[in-house]
């Protein structure tokens, strides 16, 4: 007789048409780009009785994690500042399965919806966003825990619908103009709208000043401090190019290039990421509305073009820097200040 466990990992999951992803080892999966755990307590066991200072505790993060150099490594990645890929030292000392489920997951999740699981993908990896990438198909995507999304979608303040009319009706023609290369910006509506006692520039100072105190350390809290930046520089209406910082995360995406001869279109690639953002359903998982959930989108999407923009200014390649805004916009959009600042936008 199958278990209920048994029966939970056999669940066909749904995959979002078009998502493609190949790990190349690039690496930035195992920096502070991505936050390392949690650790379930045999992980942390087997952990510690390898290398007991590798286990850490965050701040405002419950759990257990894996601890980073001041690089911003994984302190069991090797090789992590070379020009070939690096390695996990759990996995080559006593494979896959030793690595933590986060781990193994990275770049997938779930998310459970009346219609069925879905899967859903981080962009943050250039393994996600540059080069050659299969399709990704159902039976590639790790089993486990999921979100679970309300059976009602508010659009707006005034109106909901069941989920099975959302999907038909209203995500899928947004999912179809993204992926068929519209204007991401056009297609979701006007960025920064107004929001609940505050200004855009004062959600940037926010972000600037949460380098030093940032949860999961040196990558994200650059990545935070850009978005700030960038989000200053068009809420002030300034011109020319927003500035551009240090970028800890650059040695993932000098592999990325290096095997990508080819550059990959800028749009396609942007759009790409907010399909998926709409599939995570994420807006609703907050407790906010469609209407509010395409205007956050529309706002993150306008500082992902703005801050690439800026790296091309600095000689960077313009697939490259769209992949490097992507995680600079992902980063914000999964801090705990852009939670907060997504229930306080006001749309009609």
């Amino acid at each position: 007789m199958r278990t209920e466990a048994s029966r939970r990992a056999h669940v066909e999951v749904a995959v979002r048409r078009d998502a493609v992803f190949t790990c190349h080892g690039d690496g930035l999966c195992c920096t502070d780009a991505h936050l390392l755990g949690p650790l379930r307590p045999s992980e942390r066991a087997l952990v510690s009785a390898i290398e007991p200072r590798a286990v850490v505790r965050l701040p405002r993060q419950p759990g257990h994690y894996l601890a980073t150099t001041r690089a911003g490594a994984c302190v069991f990645l090797e090789g992590a500042t070379g020009k070939t890929p690096p390695l996990c030292a759990l996995h080559a000392r006593l494979g896959e399965p030793a690595k933590p489920r986060a781990c193994r997951r990275f770049p997938f999740a779930l998310v459970r919806t009346p219609l069925g699981t879905r899967a859903i993908t981080d962009h943050r990896c250039p393994c996600r966003t540059m080069g050659e990438r299969a399709a990704v198909r159902s039976e590639d995507v790790p089993r486990g825990p999921a979100s679970v999304a309300t059976g009602r979608i508010a659009l707006d303040r005034s109106r909901r619908v069941a989920f099975a009319t959302y999907a038909r009706d209203h995500e899928a023609p947004l999912l179809d103009a993204l992926l068929a290369g519209g204007d991401p910006v056009s297609v979701l509506g006007a960025p920064f709208p107004a929001l609940d006692g505050l200004g855009w520039t004062d959600v940037a100072e926010h972000f600037r000043a949460m380098k030093d105190g940032s949860p999961v350390g040196t990558a994200s809290g650059e990545a935070l401090v850009a978005f700030g930046d960038t989000l200053r520089h068009l809420a002030q209406q300034r011109r020319g190019a927003p500035p551009v910082r240090a970028r800890p995360w650059a040695p993932a995406f000098d592999r990325a290039e290096a095997r990508t001869p080819n550059a990959g279109a800028p749009r396609a690639m942007l759009a790409d990421f907010l399909a998926d953002e709409l599939w995570s359903l994420d807006f609703a998982l907050r407790g906010t509305t469609l209407a509010e959930g395409r205007a956050e989108l529309a706002t993150r999407a306008a500082v992902a073009q703005a801050y690439a923009g800026a790296l091309v200014t600095e000689g960077v390649r313009s697939d490259r820097a769209m992949a490097e805004a992507i995680l600079v916009a992902e980063l914000a959009g999964r801090s705990e200040l852009w939670a907060k600042v997504a229930t306080q936008l006001r749309v009609d």
